[in-house]
């Protein structure tokens, strides 16, 4: 939050040095409470004016905190389901704020929010394709089709797989795949990367040049994800104008929009293979070069005008002073 007019500190139980040395790199304040919730308490009455937290789906404590130190509490909803009751809100002064219009799909109909106030991406800067191809020992006249994320759950990484397996099939030793990104089902994604038989390429966890360097040498952005927030990757991708190919959710359909095309998602329906007509969308974004261009333009459009930090920041903003000057 840099780029915001309000002062901000990162207040964590225990962070990693990997975190440390993001934050010293970004000039800002992180704050190590350990285990003491008393001491967390202490700090937010004596130096915040609103606690601002993250709901992800699991317990967050930042909220009993800013309850406890009677502090307007800014909650960022990023998962498909309601951290607490509308009362709840109401009595901790909490201002709930969907990350996407896609997650009230997953909610009630009569469930109170302030606003929704879409998440964002910092760019990804654009290089030299072929070499970020052959950086990955990629031939560099052949597409990648590619995914960026977590290795683990509702993210689908194994869904990756199989489709690219019904790709090798239709046209083998045409498309090169790149899988970037750990997680808990790692160790289980390489097994069905060797089971199936087809090269795909799995560097792990990327940051920096090298992420940089991955994202450049994709060519379609294939996520088949589930029950998403937002997804930040969908946003990273638009900003190079990458095609994008994914599962017709309500937040990836909405996140997306006219930047990508959608497969029908068999955890709903019910469908017993969708992964060959994922594999059919995903090759014909690659053989037709126009609907490429058009979606290419979508993306880099649609990212401008909806995904940059400077938007989301400034409606933050907006939110805080609104709040401090109902509480003076």
């Amino acid at each position: 939050m840099r780029r915001s007019k309000h002062q901000h500190t990162y207040l964590t139980f225990e962070a990693s040095q990997r975190r440390r040395d993001e934050f010293k790199y970004l000039n800002l304040e992180l704050v190590e409470i350990g285990e003491d919730e008393q001491k967390a308490v202490d700090f937010i009455n004596q130096n915040a004016d609103i606690l601002h937290a993250s709901f992800s789906g699991g317990p967050e404590p930042g909220m009993f905190f800013g309850c406890k130190a009677n502090k307007p509490i800014v909650l960022s909803c990023q998962a498909p389901n309601i951290p607490l009751t509308p009362g709840e809100a109401k009595d901790c002064h909490i201002h709930i704020i969907p990350v996407s219009r896609g997650i009230l799909e997953y909610w009630p109909q009569d469930y109170q929010y302030d606003r929704v106030i879409y998440s964002c991406a910092e760019p990804i800067p654009e290089c030299d394709k072929q070499k970020a191809k052959a950086h990955f020992g990629f031939n560099p006249e052949k597409p990648v089709v590619g995914r960026v994320g977590r290795l683990e759950g509702m993210k689908r990484p194994e869904d990756f797989v199989f489709i690219a397996r019904q790709i090798w099939n239709q046209v083998p030793g045409y498309v090169q795949f790149l899988l970037v990104g750990e997680g808990s089902d790692g160790d289980g994604i390489r097994y069905a990367v060797r089971r199936e038989k087809i090269p795909v390429v799995m560097p792990g966890y990327l940051t920096g040049v090298d992420k940089i360097l991955a994202y450049n040498a994709i060519d379609v952005f294939l996520y088949p994800t589930s029950v998403e927030g937002f997804g930040i990757v969908f946003a990273e991708a638009m900003s190079l104008g990458i095609p994008i190919v994914t599962y017709s959710d309500p937040v990836n359909v909405d996140v997306v929009g006219a930047a990508g095309v959608f497969g029908v998602d068999n955890l709903y329906t019910g469908i017993e293979n969708p992964w060959f007509s994922m594999a059919s969308l995903t090759l014909d974004l690659l053989r037709n070069q126009r609907e490429w261009n058009k979606l290419h333009q979508n993306g880099l459009r649609r990212y401008k005008q909806r995904y940059t930090p400077e938007r989301m920041v400034q409606e933050f903003d907006q939110l805080y002073e609104e709040i401090i000057n109902e509480t003076v």
